[in-house]
């Protein structure tokens, strides 16, 4: 299969229809469709059409893949084979925590202002939990000359901490395809060519949250890019996963192989909030761990086949080795998208938005909900936000948490004004039980114009 000097595909691969698998659903409850509409369309780039298919622009669409979430690495345990339990999957983005020890938690804002990862469900409602570093010797090796093509090592970093993960060079000129997990929060953006070991400060071209789909830009010419294969895959065909494993910052590659394509999964935060379906998700046995995310899975003629998203494992001890993987098609069509500047209902084009606070859950020690903010500045700063408030509401929405505060700021873009509504405290800190008094707080509401994120 040919490819342009972009590195994108410059003849149409053979199409592939996973609709069938879509109609499989594993869990049994289906779930509403979203439009896909786009807008704000600029000059084309000439990019490859992806075979994989799915829905495109204008069409009733359901958006296979949404926001990941990471911890931070487990230690090593062997390997012991356990008949099948409760699991969840998370995202496998490294967390390099920096600060902010919470009890029951850390907040990771260099990928994502947590507490409370995703929580996806698959075959018979099994739910699947972080993985471990290590899994075994014999499940990893050193990749290729091949497999290093074209593949970034990402660090970020933030108010509270930094994180890290994978990415891969899709154009000569510098752009980066990665999972929008690993670099969403983030303040700065470093990409590393794992093949020269040159690194790059990188900007955010763009992303959809839904689908964990991201796009950055390095200024760089004439970069190697990953080979990609558009043509599908097929169960028991033999895969490798490459990826920044443990956030180490050099590449390690584990094999396997694919064990289901179409997989449907059900996503809901652990704080018991919505849920979303995810489709079309490719299920391997290769042993990804966290740091993998953005990263390529190879066929075995090193050509990518999708984007390594997520990982599973039975209450941080392997059971078996379990990936999901992002169709590289739907990625490119997406990463497309972006870079022509064709905004949708899910695909944010340009700066990101950043309000200026670092913030934890403040349901602990306090008895009651929100986004209690640790430091404030910028925008958040000069509307009157101060260290000690706790976040409750935006434009008139509920924030019952540090991550819930995330996600609702993704809906607003910079210079946007928004009203924050946030408890101060007026008073004493503690009661008897060691709780705050919410007679001591007082609720305000602040208009800040909300700043631009230096990412962008």
């Amino acid at each position: 299969m040919s490819e342009n000097n972009n590195g994108y595909f410059d003849q149409e691969p053979t199409r592939i229809d996973f609709r069938a698998d879509f109609d499989q659903d594993v869990n049994g409850v289906r779930h509403g469709q979203q439009n896909n509409g786009q807008s704000g369309q600029s000059a084309q780039q000439n990019f490859g059409q992806p075979g994989f298919t799915q829905p495109g622009a204008n069409q009733q669409s359901p958006r296979p893949w949404a926001q990941q979430n990471f911890y931070a690495p487990n230690q090593a345990q062997p390997v012991q084979q356990k008949p099948r339990s409760k699991k969840r999957i998370v995202g496998i983005a490294a967390a390099v925590v920096a600060a902010l020890a919470l009890q029951g938690g850390l907040i990771f804002a260099g990928v994502q202002a947590l507490n409370g990862g995703f929580e996806r469900q698959i075959e018979s409602q099994q739910q699947y939990v972080p993985g471990n570093t290590q899994l075994g010797e014999q499940q990893y090796t050193a990749p290729t000359k091949k497999q290093s093509k074209g593949v970034a090592i990402i660090d970020t970093t933030g108010p509270s901490g930094g994180g890290s993960g994978t990415g891969m060079v899709i154009t000569s000129d510098g752009q980066i395809l990665t999972n929008y997990h690993v670099v969403k929060g983030s303040d700065h953006i470093r990409v590393t060519i794992a093949s020269t070991g040159k690194s790059y400060s990188a900007t955010l071209l763009g992303r959809d949250a839904v689908s964990d789909v991201a796009v950055l830009k390095i200024d760089a010419e004439g970069l190697d890019t990953v080979t990609m294969n558009g043509d599908g895959v097929s169960v028991g065909e033999e895969v490798t996963t490459v990826g920044n494993a443990s956030g180490g910052g050099k590449l390690v590659a584990s094999p396997g192989e694919v064990s289901a394509v179409g997989q449907r999964i059900n996503v809901g935060d652990q704080t018991g909030g919505s849920q979303q379906t995810l489709l079309g998700m490719i299920r391997t046995t290769t042993a990804a761990v966290p740091g993998d995310s953005g990263g390529p899975t190879f066929n075995k003629k090193n050509e990518v086949i999708g984007v390594t998203s997520a990982a599973a494992s039975d209450n941080g001890e392997s059971t078996e080795s379990t990936s999901f993987v992002i169709p590289i098609n739907y990625a490119l069509d997406l990463a497309k998208q972006i870079v022509n500047k064709q905004a949708s209902g899910t695909i944010k084009i340009g700066p990101r938005a950043q309000l200026g606070v670092m913030v934890r859950d403040a349901s602990d020690g306090y008895n009651t909900v929100g986004a209690l903010v640790a430091q404030a500045s910028g925008p958040a700063a000069d509307a009157g936000i101060q260290s000690g408030d706790i976040i409750v509401g935006v434009n008139g929405k509920k924030v019952s948490s540090a991550s819930a505060l995330t996600q609702i700021l993704e809906q607003y873009g910079p210079e946007q004004k928004i009203e924050v509504q946030v408890l101060t405290n007026s008073g004493s800190h503690q009661s008897e039980q060691g709780e705050t008094r919410m007679s001591d707080f007082t609720q305000k509401s602040y208009t800040v114009t909300l700043g631009v994120s230096d990412v962008n």
